[in-house]
């Protein structure tokens, strides 16, 4: 922080908005522009959330992508048949900037004949597809199997 201050540095301009690439019913590939500006310290790298509504702060995973590349592939914590929005931001040495405006929302496809339906949270979970819960600091591990 201090460094950052001396410096004279600022964070990065917000990205272009999240162009999604492709959809499986395990990830999601996503591109998008660098920011204009970067402010006088290189991009380290880009921060993506995603969640269930066009605003950013409704999020349900954050992942951290290190370098500049500007894609990346999305795994963690999507759910078939549920829609979701995604948004970057770029980080440089003075911090992260300015999330992007929302990408356009994608619905996570279910697997073909994989799907069982519970009862427990009242969505549909893929047969060999591991999920975690956490509750109360507690953290729950599920496995369906046929």
């Amino acid at each position: 922080m201090w460094d950052a201050i001396v410096a004279g540095l600022c964070t990065p301009d917000k990205p272009g908005s999240p162009r999604i690439l492709s959809v499986t019913s395990q990830s999601v590939k996503l591109e998008w522009t660098a920011p204009e500006s970067d402010d006088g310290s290189r991009i380290l790298g880009y921060v993506v959330i995603y969640g269930s509504s066009a605003a950013p702060r409704a999020l349900y995973s954050t992942e951290y992508f290190k370098g500049p590349t500007t894609n990346c592939t999305v795994t963690d914590n999507l759910w078939p048949g549920r829609a979701y929005y995604f948004a970057v931001a770029a980080k440089n040495r003075a911090g992260r900037g300015e999330f992007s405006n929302s990408s356009s929302s994608i619905t996570i496809p279910a697997e073909p004949g994989n799907v069982v339906e519970t009862s427990f949270l009242w969505q549909p979970y893929v047969i060999g597809r591991p999920y975690i819960f956490s509750s109360c600091g507690f953290f729950f591990f599920f496995l369906f199997l046929a």
